[in-house]
């Protein structure tokens, strides 16, 4: 499946017929995009809005549980929620945290005006998970830092040539390891907070089309 059609097949999923939704600079869905299954495809989806969960229901109801992927149609065989978690819940878990490790498991690449850049500083990575914060749920926690306060203390990662919409680009796959020791009480569990949205907002750009899919731990 390429990026373009996976995109497509997302937002037939979550958007209704409102234009205003689907040409939102920000949407509140990710893809991550698993391997076949001989003729079975399983893709997860990330949420940042409840809202989405009932459109997705309401499109496969009115299709009678049929979706279009590419140019072919199948049946959905199966439709579950893997994990939920509420806006508190993850505020709640940024207790004494010091170090936290994301792994980008797919190409990853961000943008800035019209150009794209590939590495992942700390204050590109969790301003992008702030900036959905505050788009989906309001007030973020509060936190001030910059790159100098927050020490990348392991890094391991890959570059890739991608097209994107014809567009040639490059992304990342891999591991970085930030130090948040440093920070205050208050701005660590606030990073931490940010971090653990991560598996639900994806990170950097085009994460709509199954780029920037990532898992996080905390230590």
């Amino acid at each position: 499946m390429f990026p373009e059609q996976l995109h497509a097949t997302a937002c037939s999923l979550f958007e209704t017929n409102d234009p205003d939704e689907h040409r939102a600079e920000t949407k509140g869905f990710s893809v991550r995009f698993g391997r076949p299954r001989g003729r079975i495809l399983d893709i997860e989806f990330g949420v940042l809005d409840d809202g989405l969960l009932t459109n997705a229901e309401e499109c496969l109801r009115l299709q009678r549980d049929r979706l279009r992927v590419g140019r072919r149609t199948g049946d959905v065989r199966r439709a579950e929620v893997l994990e939920i978690a509420t806006w508190e819940d993850l505020a709640d878990d940024a207790d004494d945290v010091e170090e936290i490790t994301i792994d980008f498991e797919t190409p990853t690449f961000f943008r800035r005006g019209r150009a794209y850049h590939l590495f992942p500083s700390p204050s590109v990575v969790f301003g992008h998970w702030r900036r959905r914060w505050e788009v989906f749920h309001g007030v973020a926690p509060q936190c001030e830092f910059d790159d100098r306060q927050v020490n990348v203390v392991a890094i391991d990662l890959r570059t890739h040539d991608l097209s994107y919409r014809g567009e040639r680009l490059g992304g990342f796959t891999g591991s970085v390891t930030y130090d948040v020791s440093g920070l205050p009480d208050s701005d660590r569990a606030a990073m931490c907070a940010f971090a653990l949205i991560g598996p639900y907002a994806g990170c950097g750009s085009r994460t709509t089309a199954g780029f920037g899919a990532v898992s996080v731990e905390l230590v």
